[in-house]
């Protein structure tokens, strides 16, 4: 028999008969603004202050809740399936209200267990190697660690220990960001900094439906439609128009000369007959 008695706090092995709690996984689920979950063999009901949705390892109370038009997914794809984080259910992925993605989950029988290593359904026990993707030194399964002992998964829920779960098992948590921070993750999404046990760590990703996400923040998208007033712009002046090239001489001695060129040629030509005609005065007295 792999499934032995159980201590629900620290040790426990892979599987109840249909889980500690019956039809309630340790993830929980959340009743409307009511979260719904198992600690240890007890079924807990918690009315949140805001809102109740996934984090991406359980349901939980949230601080920020998603506006009109936007959720929360709750696996990556329609058509993924899975166990529960303690191998006492199985769950299935499908499209929910709003259009975000959502797990079911569904209590094995008294002798079966979520067969994490092949299937990801409930099987009977005895024909499960439950150790199979448990490496000796251990490996965390959400807020749960896990570790085979002489053939056994023996699990310690770190999360009812205050403590978060890493490769050596539980141990007091590390913040992973600040509080109030938020970002943008791939698919439209935003996430933020939340308090999980004491721990800052970032919660599950919030899609932003037909909005953008902007910073961490879903905000609406406005189209840009151009302005109706077109302004009258920075006038451009029109560069200068060249000045026109020199005319080629036709052989004169005027032509192709520029406006001052003529001007003294002219005066020269006047000196020349004020001095022919003094010339000729002189002469014609003489005779």
């Amino acid at each position: 028999m792999i499934i032995a008695a159980c201590l629900i706090l620290l040790w426990t092995p892979c599987a109840f008969a249909s889980g500690p709690c019956g039809e309630v996984a340790i993830e929980g689920y959340c009743d409307g603004a009511t979260r719904v979950y198992c600690n240890g063999a007890d079924v807990v009901t918690e009315p949140c202050a805001s809102c109740c949705g996934w984090t991406g390892q359980k349901y939980n109370c949230l601080e920020a809740c998603p506006a009109l038009g936007e959720c929360f997914n709750e696996c990556n794809d329609t058509g993924l399936f899975g166990c529960s984080l303690e191998n006492t259910h199985e769950w299935t992925c499908s499209v929910g209200e709003g259009g975000c993605t959502v797990r079911t989950f569904v209590a094995c029988e008294a002798d079966e267990i979520c067969d994490e290593s092949t299937t990801h359904t409930c099987v009977v026990q005895s024909s499960v190697d439950v150790c199979g993707v448990i490496p000796t030194h251990g490996i965390c399964h959400g807020t749960v660690f896990k570790q085979c002992v002489n053939g056994q998964v023996v699990q310690t829920n770190c999360e009812l220990l205050g403590q978060q779960c890493g490769p050596a098992g539980c141990s007091d948590c590390i913040d992973v960001c600040e509080a109030g921070s938020a970002k943008c993750v791939s698919g439209n999404k935003a996430q933020s900094c939340v308090d999980l046990n004491g721990c800052f760590q970032w919660s599950g990703a919030k899609n932003c439906g037909i909005k953008a996400c902007v910073e961490g923040d879903c905000v609406e998208v406005v189209p840009d439609t151009g302005s109706d007033d077109l302004g009258t712009g920075d006038v451009i002046e029109p560069p200068p128009a060249p000045e026109p090239a020199p005319k080629a001489s036709s052989g004169g001695c005027i032509m192709g000369l520029s406006a001052g060129g003529i001007v003294e040629a002219s005066l020269i030509l006047l000196a020349t007959l004020l001095g022919l005609i003094l010339f000729r005065n002189m002469t014609d007295g003489r005779s």
